[in-house]
């Protein structure tokens, strides 16, 4: 063996084993670098190929969290740890604030809304800069400037939320919230983000705007706009006789547009009430024309909750027909008088009841720039009428009993109890939506 090796060695002059060990060895890192080399290359693009597949599902919509989670997933495990250690550094409010913005953010990116989704962006910048968080400003504004790079910055955007959202305490319902919102819902988005961004557009104070923007989103964009310019001018000073009148005039085309003119319908059914005392063929012919202007289509008092319960347009149409015989001479009997006036205040008992949570929407730009209810609402001369449990007992008693020969309209409530136990005891009292029949 050794003299083989003083051959070889002989044969290769200036080459010792050291020096030939060393190549071997070298040789051997090599082929071993090479083979971790591609060992991690193969290890990447099999990632690269996973991060594919995901990003192609939610590219194709399948914005599920799972989806987000399991991105974050292949980011490893550090990042995770990273990002929940920050949160919790957080106070309970500040999460919930966090986790609010920035679902805002991405609801509006998966809306197809990336305006929308800058300017909440640039509103919280504005927050960070004036709270001395400067670095938070920076990190967003670059992320505000990828917004506004095109579709491809919009949508890496969009999927970077989605994967902390995934990775946060509640961000997974959030992300379905976002994901599963409808077309009404979608519209909303969409009204509060051109608000505030006509709110950026003038000078508030912090609470100033957030006020603001409160009153304004109850309101279709035109209005909006004026209650913003309102409260900006009101904080300012600089309002003067005649943009008051301007915002009351327009609250009150607001409140008309809402209810139609409440006023106008409860002298209607002061006519009704009226008519159906008057037992004579021009009172019925009053007490038939007026129910039908109180249910003339198009009309507000048509689209209350309990007229929708109504076959309204069916009785409308036999209205129609019935007035000609009125004319004729046909009287209606006491029955129908009462069943008329008694359907009359349940359809004004609903529209005010409609009219009532419209006015509350507007008393709160009314009371809060201190304008003048009076010339928003009007002045209201009439009562709104009240139906009494009585005079519902026994339209209803009527109504289900139509073969009955009894004198119903002079029965007492104990009396009706006892000669109509199944109708008492079905009777759903006072202020029911149960469809009232008036038979014509």
């Amino acid at each position: 063996m050794s003299d083989l090796v003083t051959q070889f060695t002989q044969n290769m002059p200036g080459i010792s084993l050291t020096d030939i060990g060393a190549g071997i060895g070298g040789i051997i890192t090599q082929r071993r670098e090479a083979e971790a080399l591609a060992a991690s290359q193969a290890q990447g693009a099999q990632r690269q190929a996973q991060v594919n597949g995901i990003m192609n599902k939610i590219l194709s919509g399948d914005r599920s969290a799972q989806n987000y989670a399991d991105l974050g997933l292949l980011q490893g495990p550090e990042q995770s740890k990273a990002l929940m250690s920050s949160f919790n550094t957080l106070t309970e409010e500040q999460q919930r604030q966090e986790l609010d913005q920035q679902a805002k953010v991405y609801s509006a990116l998966v809306s197809g809304n990336p305006e929308i989704a800058k300017t909440l962006m640039d509103d919280m910048i504005t927050a960070y800069k004036n709270s001395g968080k400067d670095r938070e400003a920076t990190m967003l504004q670059t992320m505000s400037n990828t917004i506004a790079s095109g579709n491809i910055g919009a949508q890496s955007i969009e999927t970077m939320l989605g994967v902390i959202l995934s990775q946060l305490p509640g961000g997974t319902d959030l992300i379905d919230t976002a994901v599963g919102l409808g077309e009404e819902a979608r519209a909303v988005q969409v009204h509060e983000g051109t608000l505030l961004k006509m709110a950026n557009d003038l000078e508030f104070t912090p609470e100033g705007k957030r006020k603001a923007m409160e009153t304004a989103s109850k309101f279709n964009q035109q209005t909006a706009k004026m209650i913003l310019e309102y409260a900006s001018g009101q904080e300012a000073g600089t309002l003067d006789p005649q943009d008051i009148f301007n915002m009351e005039e327009k609250l009150r085309k607001e409140y008309i547009g809402r209810v139609g003119d409440f006023n106008d319908t409860l002298v209607t059914f002061d006519n009704i009430k009226a008519s159906g005392e008057d037992p004579t063929g021009a009172g019925d012919v009053a007490l038939v024309f007026a129910f039908m202007k109180m249910l003339d289509p198009g009309s507000v008092v048509r689209e209350s909750e309990f007229a929708m319960a109504q076959d309204t347009s069916g009785m409308f149409g036999r209205l129609e027909a019935l007035l000609p015989k009125l004319r004729a001479g046909e009287f209606l009997t006491e029955g129908q008088r009462e069943n008329f006036v008694g359907l009359a205040g349940k359809y004004m008992d609903s529209y005010g009841s409609m009219e009532k949570r419209h006015r509350a929407d507007l008393m709160i730009p009314v009371k809060n720039y201190k304008l003048n209810p009076g010339n928003v609402f009007g002045t209201q001369e009439h009562s709104q009428p009240t139906v009494d449990r009585l005079s519902e007992l026994r339209t209803f008693a009527r109504s289900n009993n139509p073969d009955s020969t009894g004198n119903i309209e002079a029965m007492t409530e104990e009396e009706i109890k006892v000669a109509y136990p199944n109708t008492y005891t079905s009777f759903p009292g006072e202020g029911s939506e149960t469809i009232i029949q008036v038979d014509f």
